[in-house]
């Protein structure tokens, strides 16, 4: 429920107050909250959610803010701007901005292993993706790859799939 009261003030671009990388980097923060990982997701019990952003450094650093001191269920919530794709292996969650200019050879390389891929551009759910961000009439929204977070072991919220643009692979 929180999600869905968050959607109506985060998901305008147009607003001068709100740019559109603050509203990725909100809902990808709130994201975290409606999916559950694999337990071997994770070093430990006690290990931190990763959140890696492979591209525009802005999106993480408006989400380390976001973050900063929060917990999820027990773990601390860390936001990284990785350089290679190899190193956001270890993640949980994997940003590729629309500056990444080989989001499918990336997607290939996180392929198997249970990361939430999240992209920005048309056909990213097509290449693999698990979500996908959209703009439509102004507004940042998103859509979910249901077939391709089932094989990566992932758990999405009906919650999260019902604010959902669209869900494909159902």
């Amino acid at each position: 429920m929180a999600l869905i009261m968050l959607i109506p003030q985060a998901g305008r671009a147009d607003t001068a107050a709100v740019s559109e990388d603050q509203v990725k980097a909100a809902y990808l923060y709130n994201f975290v909250k409606f999916i559950e990982w694999p337990r071997e997701s994770f070093a430990s019990d006690s290990a931190p959610l990763r959140i890696c952003v492979l591209g525009r450094e802005s999106v993480s650093s408006i989400l380390h803010d976001i973050t900063k001191g929060k917990m999820l269920n027990g773990r601390s919530i860390q936001v990284e701007n990785p350089a290679q794709v190899s190193q956001a292996s270890p993640c949980q969650v994997v940003f590729i901005t629309g500056d990444n200019r080989d989001s499918r050879g990336t997607l290939e390389r996180l392929r198997g292993l249970s990361i939430v891929t999240v992209g920005e551009h048309d056909r990213f759910l097509e290449a693999g993706g698990v979500i996908n961000f959209a703009i439509e009439h102004e507004r940042v929204r998103f859509e979910i790859n249901a077939g391709v977070a089932r094989r990566a072991r992932l758990k999405i919220s009906a919650q999260l799939l019902s604010v959902a643009k669209s869900v494909k692979g159902e």
